[in-house]
């Protein structure tokens, strides 16, 4: 299953992709991620490791899977529900 959407957002690319590669920020923005954690040392960057708790889901662990600031950014999940997910955020421009 594949879901696809698209917001748009009234700032700079590097400030959403800061935003967005720091998995902590998103209990800010998206209502079903109860508390995201990060667990690996050191700055948000490739390889990044994460453990969140999501409604309906339970624990999710996913990393930093690609990192190419300000453009792409791809998290890989791994579930005890799914054996492997991808999450992947495209900068465009219009």
């Amino acid at each position: 299953m594949q879901l696809q959407s698209e917001q748009i957002v009234a700032r700079t690319p590097e400030e959403v992709f800061d935003l967005l590669a720091d998995a902590c920020n998103e209990v800010r923005w998206n209502h079903w991620a109860r508390q995201v954690d990060k667990i690996s040392k050191g700055p948000v960057g490739p390889g990044t490791r994460f453990r969140a708790r999501i409604q309906n889901m339970g624990q999710v662990e996913f990393e930093l899977a690609e990192y190419q600031r300000p453009s792409r950014l791809q998290q890989q999940r791994h579930m005890r529900q799914m054996e492997r997910g991808l999450k992947e955020y495209l900068e465009t421009r219009r």
